[in-house]
């Protein structure tokens, strides 16, 4: 866990710097904070193995009970800085990079208080097409289409029985993961800045956990674990 949190720090030092470097270029450079929900979906892979969706064979038989019930999306903070480059008319690239932090959890009170919590860093690396909406309407929603890929910086679980939490780090977050992300953007001239509204919808295509070793034996086909979220960012344009 203190690796995961110390690349955290790196990361959002990495921000900084990038934000520093590039705000030269004004009305071209976004900073953008928000948070995201995210949640990771177990896809089937042998059937007879759980009816519904089965985390056991990524998380082990620790969720075996609680993944009976709802799995609750974990509401995590999310900033970034971002960089649009106009191509022609109203087509822009606009490459990112963000301090992600996605999760997933389950809770069951009736045992015991009994709970789950995934909590998984990412260095994510978002680019899309911005399809720019014409200049003359009052409200300018534009469109983000592309994908992302992401570094694993940290990962851990905590498992709470009994009123009693312990918390571990996860080795088998795979290091790398990617998908699809689209989105809405629309742009509000305020106090003589532009800030931006957004809202993303993120898609992982990669499989986003290997199988511990312990219990590799026990499926044939385990399934795949994609990742997926909805994000709320705010931004502002620097020198705008």
């Amino acid at each position: 866990m203190a690796m995961g949190c110390r690349a955290a720090w790196v990361t959002g030092a990495v921000l900084l710097i990038v934000v520093g470097g590039l705000a030269h270029l004004e009305g071209q450079v976004s900073v953008k904070v928000g948070v995201a929900w995210s949640g990771y979906r177990a896809s089937h892979g042998d059937e007879r193995v759980h009816e519904g969706e089965d985390y056991r064979p990524y998380l082990g038989y620790e969720v075996e009970r609680l993944q009976e019930g709802d799995a609750h999306p974990a509401m995590r903070l999310q900033l970034g800085v971002g960089y649009e480059l106009p191509l022609r008319g109203w087509v822009s690239l606009q490459p990112e990079l963000h301090l992600a932090l996605r999760g997933v959890g389950w809770e069951m009170a009736e045992l015991y208080g009994e709970a789950y919590r995934l909590s998984v860093t990412y260095a994510q690396f978002p680019i899309f097409f911005k399809l720019r909406a014409p200049e003359g309407w009052r409200v300018r929603p534009d469109l983000l289409l592309g994908g992302f890929g992401s570094l694993t910086l940290g990962a851990r679980r905590t498992l709470t029985e009994r009123g009693a939490s312990d918390t571990r780090s996860l080795s088998n977050v795979r290091a790398f993961d990617y998908g699809l992300s689209f989105g809405v953007e629309t742009r509000v001239p305020l106090l003589s800045r532009t800030f931006s509204v957004e809202a993303r919808f993120e898609w992982g295509l990669g499989n986003a956990m290997s199988q511990p070793p312990g219990y590799t034996d026990l499926f044939d086909d385990p399934g795949k674990i994609n990742v997926v979220a909805l994000s709320v960012l705010f931004g502002w344009r620097l020198g705008s």
